[in-house]
């Protein structure tokens, strides 16, 4: 059924998909909403030292928890287009899935046509984002942390003594 309404859509309202089709409207009541993508609220914009921003945002419900080492193609809208870029997550999975939040650390470009505009989001605006995507994972990650953890008091008790 969505094969024929997608192809109906293509040749008689000359749009890729039935659901594009509806997108405006869809909007009006679920802002941000675009097919294939999830939504997003910001929750939180910080700049550090003029270059870095942290962006951390509240995906819907509907989004899969991300593998340590995966990114998302994040999309925002300015001047009316749609701009998207890919940044890697910067948050453990387990705890993103506490706090239902992901954060990106992001390096800004002073003239960047994506990441000069990530300053002015503001608390509370709808992004798009992709579904966590990438084979780089890091397995088993709290395992390595507190190995880490004991080689770093290992070395701390040692190096003193």
């Amino acid at each position: 059924m969505r094969a024929l309404l997608n192809s109906l859509s293509k040749h008689l309202l000359h749009h890729q998909s039935w659901a594009g089709y509806w997108e405006p409207v869809l909007q009006c009541f679920k802002p941000g909403w675009r097919e294939g993508y999830f939504r997003a609220q910001v929750k939180h914009v910080q700049v550090f030292a003029e270059q870095c921003v942290e962006l951390i945002i509240e995906p819907e419900k509907s989004w899969p928890v991300h593998q340590a080492g995966q990114h998302i193609a994040l999309t925002i809208q300015t001047n009316g287009r749609m701009l998207t870029r890919v940044f890697t997550i910067a948050r453990e999975p387990q705890l993103a899935r506490q706090k239902r939040q992901i954060r990106l650390l992001i390096r800004s470009q002073e003239f960047g046509a994506f990441t000069s505009k990530l300053i002015n989001l503001r608390p509370g605006q709808w992004l798009n984002i992709s579904e966590p995507k990438g084979q780089f994972v890091i397995p088993n990650t709290a395992r390595l942390f507190n190995h880490a953890c004991r080689w770093l008091r290992h070395y701390a008790i040692y190096s003193h003594a």
